[in-house]
C-alpha cells in the first residue's frame, strides 16, 4: 500500500484547504522528506488527515462522528480529508467530510459524509460509513490498529519495547500484535476442563443415587399384581349389584318423602287462598271501580285547572298596575338623558372650531422650528469632530514624513559600501548552489568511507566463520558415521514396531478382561437364568388363561343366542295376546247391517254379544308360558353377566401376564446386552457357567507373560528410536552447516565486489570536490573584493560571509525603494488635508449664526401657544371631550333601552291578562260538561253513590300487590297438584322394577353397610394395585435413567480425557501457558524480520532471544566476535537503529502480506546527539533506497538541513492557526 496524495481542510490548527501530492517529482526523485515546524504547529495533523479519510478516526481523538467532532478548526463551518492510495497497482480515493448547518460556525453538526471510489474508472464503491471502513480494511488488508502500527511509526514506542522487562515486553507485544486471543483461548480451555470435570462428578453422583429392584423383587411384585387384579374384578361386580339395590331403595324412600311434601304443599296453598278471600273480594270491587275511574279523573282534573287559572288572572291584574307605574318613571329619565347629550354635542363642535383655526397652525410652526434647530446642532457637532480628526491626521502625516526622510538618509549611507557586491550578484548566487552541493557530497563521501571500513571488517569476520563451518562439517560427519554403525546392530525398526503394536493390542484386550467385575458378571448370569425360568412359568399361565378365555367367549356367544331366541318367543306370545284382545274389541263393536271395520262385510252370522269374553286362544296357558319364558330370560341374563365378568377377568389377566412376558423379554435382552458388552472380545454363552470360570483362571497368566514381552521389545525400540532421531538431527545440522558455508562464500564474493565499487565511487567524489573548489576560488580572486584574498582552505567560510553581505545589501536596496515611495505618498496626501481643514471651519461658523436665530423664534411661538388651553396638547383636549360625550351617549342609550323594556313588559302583561280571562271562561264550560257526564256514568254503574265509588278505589300499589298475590297462590296450587301426580307416577314406575320384590326384602342401611365394606375392600385393592404398578413403572424409569446416565458418563469421560490433554498443553487459569508460547513464536518471527532490516540498516547487530522459555532479548555484536550484550547497553544511535528495525519488522508483521511502500516516523529524534543523528539519517537514506516513501516529522534543526525536501508548517502569531507553504494551498472555488 502506498499513499499517493492527501488533501484536507480546516483540521485542528491548519485552517484552510491544502493538498500534498506525493507523486510529484519533488517526492519521487528523493523518497525521503521531512515535515517540519515548531512544537504544536500541526505537523501530526497531516497524519491525522490520512487516518481520518481512511478510517474516520485519529490516534489522538478516536472516532469522529456527528455528535463528537473535536478536530474541526474553531470558527469554521466544515472540515474535510481525502487520500488517494495505491494497492497492488490499483488506485483508490477515500473521502471524509463534516459540516455544520448552513456552513456557519455556530450551526449544528450535520451527518458525516464519506466515499470510496476507484480513481481510474471513477466508480463509487461505497458511501455508507461502517460499510466504507469495512471495504477499506478488505482492500488494504489493514484495520485501523494495523495501519497505525505498519505505516505510522512512533520510534519512542519501540525503544520502550526494546528496553522493557520480560513482563512489560509481553504486555507490549500483546498490545502491538493482537495476541491477546491466545490468552483468552488458554483461560477458556482451563475453564472448559474444570466444567467438564464438575459435570462428570455430578453425573456419577446422580448415577449412584438411582435405586433399582432386583429381578426376584420385580417378578414377585408382578405375581402380586395379577392376584390383586383377579380379586378386584369379583369385588367390582358385587359392588355394582349392591349399588343398584341401594339406588332403588334410596329412590323409593325419596319418592315417598316427596309425595308427603307435595300433599302438604297442596293443603297449605288451599288454606292460604281461604285466608285471603276478604282481600280478594275487595280486589274484585276495585276492578269494577277501575272501569269508570277515567271519567271521574277527567272531572277532577278540569276542576283543578279552573281553580289554577282563576288564581293566575288575579296575579296578572296586580302586575299590570305595577308595570304602568314603572313605565312612567323610566320615560321621564330617558327624556332628561337625551337633553344632556345634545347640549354636550354643541359644546364639542365649538371647541373643535377653535383648535382648527388657531391652535393647530401654532403647533405646526413650533415643531418645524425645533426640528430644524436640532438638525443644525447635530451638523455643528459633526463638523467639530471632523475638524479634530483632520487636525490629528495632519500632525500624524507630518511626523511620518520626517521619519521617512531620516530612514532614507541612513539607507543611502549603508548602500555606498556594497556597490561591488551588487555588481557581481549572479556570481555570488552561484556560490550558494556550490556550498549546498559540497555539503551533501562531503556527507556522501564520509558515508561511503564508513561503509567501506564496515564491509572490510565484515569480510574478515566472514572468512573466520567459513573456517569454523568447515571444521563443524567434518565433526558432524564423524558423528553420523558412528551412529550408523550403532544402528546396524539392531533389528529392523518396522518389524519391531509392528510386534509391539500387536502385543499392545492383545494387552489392552486382556486388561479389559481383568478389569471386568466377575462377581457382577456371575450375578448377571444368575439373574438371566431366573428370568428365563420366570418366563417359562408365565408362558404356561398364559396358555391356561387363553384356553379359559376361549371357553368363556364361546359360552357368552351361546348365551347370547339363547337370549335372542327366548326374547323372540316372548315377543311372539305378547303379540298374539295383543291381537286376540284387539279382535275381541272388534267383535264387540259389530252391529247388524253395519260394515265390519276389518273386512267390510255387513253380515255377521257368528255375532254373540252375550259372551263378551270369547277368545280364540287359551290366555291362561299363554300367560303361564310367557312368565316361564321371562324367568328363563332373567336366568340367561344373570349367566351372561357372570360369564362376561369371567371373560373380562381372563382378558385382564392375559394382558397382565403378556405385559409381564414383554418385560421379562426386555430384562433378558438387557442381561444379554450387558453380558455381551462385558465380554465383547470373548464368545462365551450366558448359559454356560464352566466357560466363565475357565476365563477367570487363565486371563491373569496370559497378561503377566505379555507384559514382560512388551517391556523387553519397548526397550529395544526406544534405543533404536533414539539412535534414529540423533542421526536425523546430525544430518539436518550438517545440511545447515553446508548451506551456511555456501552462503558465507557468496557473501565474501559480494563484499569484495562491493569494496571495489565503493573505492571507485570515493575517488570520483573526491575529484568532483577538488574541481568545484578550484573553480569557485578562481571566481573569488577575480572579484577583487578583499584587499588581501583569503587562503583556499578558508574559501567556504569567506564565501558564506560574502553571501550574507550580499543578502544584506539586497535587503537595504529594497528598503531604499520602499522609503522613497512612502515619502512621495506622504507629500501628496498632506496638501488636501490642509484645504479640507479650512473649509470645515468656515462651514461651522455659518451654521452657528442660523441656530441662534431659530432658537429665538421657537421661544416666541411657545409663549403664544400657552394662551390656548393653558398649553395642553390638542390630543388630550379632544380625547377628554370624546370620553365625556361617549359617557353621555351611553347613559342616554341605557335610558332608552330601559324605556323600551318597560313598555314591552307592560304590553306582555296586558296580553297575558286578556288570554287568562278567555281561558277561565273556556274551562268553566268544560267543567259543566264533565259534571253532567259523570252523573250519567255513576248512575249506570254498580255503585249507587259517589262515596261508595270512592270507598272501592285502591291505591295502585295495593291493587298490584293483591292481584299478584292472587295469581301466585293460584299458580302455586296448580304446580303442587302437578307435582303430586308426577311423584305418584315415579313411585308406580319404581314398583314395576323386576327385582323390586327382592329389593323390598332388604333395608337401605344394611345394603349401604355392605356397600361401604366392599368399597373399602376395593379401595384397598386399588391402592395396592397402584402401589405395585407405580413401583414397577418407577423401577422401569429408573433403569432407563440409569442406562442413560451410564451413557452420559462414558461420553463425558471421553470429553474430560480430550480436554484434560488439551489443558495440559495450553490451559491455565490466567492464560499464561498458551499466551507465552504464542508470544514466543511471535517474538521469534519478529526478531527474524528485525534482523533482515538490520542487515539493510547496519549489519553490525543481530537480535536474539536469550532463552526459548521467556521473552528476554539480547543483541549479538558481529564486530566483537558475536558477543551477546544486554539491549540496555546500546548507545543512543545504536538503540535507535535496533528500535527502528523492530518498528519496521512489526510493520511487516501486521501488514497482512500487503507491501507497505509509505512510512511516517513521528518525532523520534529529539534525544539524539549530532553523531547519532547522522548515523540514524544515513540509515534512513539506505532504507529509502529500497523504494519506500519515508516521511519524518521533527523540529530538529540539523535534521532539517540533512533532508532537502521539506513540508514546512508555520504558526501565525496570535491567530491560533497554522499554515503550509503556498505551493500546497488549494484555491477556494
Amino acid at each position: 500500500m502506498k499513499i499517493l496524495s492527501v488533501s484536507f481542510e480546516n483540521l485542528n490548527s491548519l485552517k484552510g484547504k491544502w493538498k500534498i501530492d506525493f507523486t510529484t517529482s519533488t517526492f519521487t526523485d528523493n523518497g525521503l522528506f521531512a515535515i517540519t515546524g515548531n512544537t504544536g504547529a500541526g505537523k501530526t495533523t497531516i497524519l491525522d488527515a490520512i487516518c481520518l479519510a481512511l478510517y474516520h478516526r485519529t490516534p489522538r481523538l478516536g472516532l469522529i462522528s456527528q455528535t463528537s467532532n473535536e478536530i474541526m478548526t474553531r470558527g469554521t463551518g466544515q472540515c474535510m480529508a481525502e487520500v488517494e492510495f495505491d494497492v497492488k497497482g490499483k488506485q483508490y480515493r477515500a473521502f471524509w467530510s463534516s459540516k455544520r448547518a448552513r456552513g456557519k460556525a455556530e450551526g449544528n453538526l450535520q451527518p458525516i459524509q464519506c466515499e470510496l471510489a476507484e480513481i481510474a474508472s471513477g466508480k463509487i464503491l461505497q458511501t455508507k460509513l461502517s460499510e466504507k471502513i469495512t471495504l477499506v480494511e478488505s482492500i488494504t488488508g489493514l484495520d485501523f490498529q494495523r495501519f497505525n502500527k505498519s505505516m505510522m511509526l512512533s520510534q519512542g514506542k519501540f525503544a520502550e519495547f526494546l528496553n522493557s522487562s520480560k513482563n512489560e515486553r509481553a504486555a507490549l507485544l500483546e498490545e502491538m500484535t493482537g495476541t491477546e486471543i491466545y490468552s483468552e483461548i488458554s483461560i477458556k480451555v482451563f475453564n472448559r476442563h474444570n466444567e467438564a470435570q464438575q459435570a462428570l462428578t455430578t453425573l456419577k453422583k446422580v448415577a449412584e443415587n438411582v435405586t433399582l429392584l432386583s429381578e426376584e423383587e420385580r417378578v414377585e411384585r408382578q405375581h402380586e399384581l395379577a392376584d390383586i387384579n383377579q380379586t378386584l374384578g369379583q369385588t367390582t361386580t358385587n359392588i355394582a349389584e349392591l349399588s343398584r339395590c341401594s339406588k332403588w331403595l334410596q329412590d323409593m324412600r325419596q319418592a315417598h318423602a316427596k309425595l308427603d311434601d307435595a300433599k302438604s304443599c297442596v293443603d297449605s296453598t288451599e288454606q292460604a287462598i281461604k285466608n285471603e278471600q276478604a282481600s280478594f273480594n275487595q280486589l274484585e270491587a276495585a276492578k269494577k271501580a277501575n272501569t269508570i275511574k277515567h271519567e271521574y279523573e277527567k272531572l277532577r282534573s278540569a276542576r283543578n285547572a279552573l281553580d289554577e287559572r282563576i288564581s293566575d288572572t288575579e296575579q296578572l291584574k296586580t302586575q299590570l298596575v305595577k308595570a304602568e307605574q314603572d313605565y312612567a318613571l323610566v320615560k321621564q329619565a330617558s327624556d332628561t338623558a337625551q337633553q344632556a347629550f345634545q347640549d354636550k354635542e354643541h359644546a364639542v363642535e365649538a371647541e373643535n372650531h377653535l383648535i382648527q383655526k388657531e391652535v393647530l397652525p401654532l403647533d405646526t410652526s413650533l415643531i418645524q422650528a425645533e426640528q430644524r434647530l436640532q438638525a443644525l446642532n447635530a451638523q455643528i457637532e459633526e463638523l467639530t469632530a471632523s475638524i479634530k480628526d483632520v487636525t490629528e491626521q495632519k500632525q500624524t502625516s507630518e511626523q511620518d514624513l520626517n521619519v521617512a526622510l531620516q530612514q532614507l538618509t541612513k539607507v543611502n549611507e549603508a548602500l555606498s559600501s556594497s556597490t561591488l557586491l551588487l555588481e557581481h550578484q549572479s556570481t555570488i548566487n552561484d556560490w550558494k548552489t556550490f556550498l549546498h552541493q559540497k555539503h551533501h557530497q562531503s556527507l556522501r563521501l564520509n558515508e561511503l568511507q564508513q561503509k567501506q571500513n564496515d564491509e572490510a571488517q565484515l569480510l574478515v569476520q566472514k572468512q573466520s566463520e567459513l573456517k569454523k563451518d568447515a571444521q563443524l562439517i567434518a565433526d558432524k560427519q564423524a558423528e553420523i558415521d558412528a551412529k550408523k554403525e550403532a544402528l546396524s546392530g539392531l533389528s529392523v525398526e518396522k518389524d519391531l514396531a509392528a510386534s509391539i503394536q500387536q502385543a499392545t493390542q492383545e494387552k489392552q484386550r486382556l486388561e479389559k478382561l481383568i478389569n471386568i467385575d466377575f462377581v457382577t458378571l456371575s450375578d448377571t448370569q444368575k439373574a438371566y437364568l431366573r428370568a428365563l425360568s420366570s418366563q417359562q412359568n408365565t408362558l404356561a399361565k398364559v396358555s391356561d388363561l387363553e384356553t379359559q378365555r376361549v371357553q368363556e367367549d364361546q359360552k357368552c356367544k351361546d348365551l347370547r343366542l339363547d337370549y335372542r331366541k327366548t326374547e323372540a318367543q316372548i315377543e311372539n306370545i305378547q303379540l298374539l295376546l295383543t291381537q286376540d284382545e284387539q279382535l275381541a274389541q272388534f267383535r264387540l263393536a259389530l252391529k247388524e247391517h253395519e260394515a265390519c271395520q276389518l273386512c267390510g262385510s255387513t253380515e255377521h252370522p257368528n255375532i254373540d254379544h252375550s259372551n263378551d269374553n270369547t277368545s280364540l286362544i287359551d290366555k291362561d296357558s299363554k300367560a303361564a308360558e310367557l312368565a316361564e319364558l321371562q324367568t328363563q330370560l332373567r336366568e340367561i341374563t344373570e349367566k351372561g353377566t357372570d360369564s362376561k365378568a369371567l371373560l373380562e377377568q381372563a382378558i385382564t389377566n392375559l394382558d397382565i401376564y403378556r405385559n409381564e412376558l414383554q418385560k421379562t423379554d426386555e430384562i433378558l435382552r438387557e442381561l444379554r446386552t450387558k453380558w455381551g458388552a462385558s465380554l465383547s472380545t470373548e464368545s462365551i454363552a450366558i448359559e454356560d457357567n464352566d466357560q466363565l470360570n475357565d476365563l477367570v483362571n487363565l486371563t491373569q497368566q496370559k497378561y503377566d507373560k505379555l507384559c514382560q514381552q512388551i517391556e523387553h521389545e519397548q526397550v529395544l525400540f526406544n534405543n533404536q528410536q533414539t539412535l534414529n532421531e540423533s542421526l536425523d538431527k546430525l544430518q539436518v545440522e550438517q545440511e545447515l552447516a553446508l548451506n551456511n558455508q555456501s552462503y558465507i562464500e557468496k557473501e565474501i564474493k559480494r563484499l569484495g565486489a562491493s569494496n571495489d565499487k565503493l573505492s571507485v565511487e570515493i575517488n570520483t567524489l573526491s575529484d568532483e570536490l577538488n574541481r568545484a573548489d578550484t573553480k569557485v576560488y578562481a571566481q573569488y580572486q577575480s572579484l577583487n573584493y578583499d584587499p588581501q584574498p583569503c587562503a583556499r582552505e578558508a574559501l567556504s567560510t569567506r564565501v558564506e560571509e560574502l553571501i550574507a553581505l550580499l543578502d544584506q545589501a539586497l535587503s537595504q536596496q529594497k528598503q531604499q525603494v520602499d522609503v522613497q515611495q512612502t515619502i512621495s505618498k506622504l507629500q501628496l496626501a498632506l496638501s488636501p488635508i490642509e484645504s479640507k481643514l479650512e473649509q470645515l471651519v468656515e462651514t461651522k461658523g455659518k451654521l452657528a449664526v442660523e441656530a441662534d436665530e431659530l432658537s429665538e423664534k421657537c421661544q416666541t411661538l411657545i409663549t403664544k401657544r400657552n394662551t390656548f388651553f393653558d398649553g395642553a396638547s390638542v390630543e388630550s383636549i379632544q380625547t377628554a371631550s370624546k370620553h365625556k360625550l361617549a359617557d353621555l351617549k351611553e347613559a342616554r342609550d341605557k335610558c332608552l333601552k330601559q324605556e323600551a323594556d318597560a313598555k314591552q313588559t307592560l304590553v306582555q302583561i296586558q296580553t297575558r291578562l286578556e288570554a287568562s280571562v278567555s281561558q277561565t271562561q273556556s274551562l268553566q264550560t268544560d267543567v259543566d260538561g264533565f259534571e253532567t257526564k259523570w252523573a250519567d256514568t255513576l248512575k249506570a254503574s254498580a255503585f249507587s253513590t259517589q262515596s261508595e265509588f270512592e270507598a272501592s278505589l285502591l291505591d295502585e300499589a295495593d291493587f298490584n300487590e293483591l292481584n299478584a298475590l292472587q295469581i301466585r297462590l293460584n299458580k302455586q296450587l296448580e304446580q303442587a297438584k302437578n307435582t303430586l301426580s308426577t311423584i305418584q307416577a315415579d313411585i308406580d314406575k319404581l314398583a314395576e322394577d323386576p327385582n323390586a320384590s327382592e329389593y323390598q326384602k332388604e333395608t337401605l342401611e344394611r345394603v349401604q353397610a355392605l356397600l361401604t365394606e366392599l368399597t373399602t375392600q376395593r379401595d384397598g385393592l386399588l391402592s395396592q394395585q397402584g402401589a405395585l404398578n407405580q413401583a414397577l413403572e418407577t423401577d422401569k424409569e429408573n433403569k432407563a435413567k440409569f442406562e442413560q446416565q451410564l451413557e452420559k458418563i462414558a461420553i463425558q469421560e471421553k470429553v474430560c480425557e480430550q480436554l484434560g490433554h488439551l489443558n495440559s498443553l495450553i490451559g491455565s487459569a490466567k492464560g499464561d501457558a498458551f499466551r507465552t508460547f504464542a508470544q514466543g513464536l511471535t517474538l521469534d518471527y519478529l526478531t527474524h524480520l528485525a534482523n533482515q532490516r538490520l542487515e539493510q540498516l547496519h549489519a553490525r547487530y543481530q537480535l536474539k532471544r536469550s532463552d526459548s522459555k521467556n521473552l528476554e532479548l539480547t543483541v549479538c555484536d558481529t564486530w566483537q566476535g558475536d558477543i551477546q550484550r544486554d539491549t540496555k547497553t546500546l548507545s543512543g544511535g545504536e538503540s535507535f537503529l535496533v528500535s527502528l528495525a523492530l518498528a519496521l519488522a512489526l510493520s511487516d508483521l501486521v501488514s497482512n502480506k500487503i507491501s507497505i511502500d509509505s512510512l511516517f516516523l513521528d518525532e523520534g529524534f529529539g534525544t539524539l546527539d549530532s553523531n547519532t543523528l547522522d548515523m540514524a539519517l544515513s540509515a534512513l537514506e539506505r532504507l529509502n533506497a529500497s523504494g519506500k516513501l519515508i516521511g519524518v516529522i521533527s523540529h530538529i534543526d540539523s535534521l532539517k538541513e540533512r533532508i532537502p525536501v521539506q513540508i514546512k508548517v508555520s504558526s501565525e502569531a496570535g491567530a491560533g492557526v497554522s499554515r503550509l507553504e503556498d505551493c500546497y494551498k488549494v484555491a477556494q472555488s
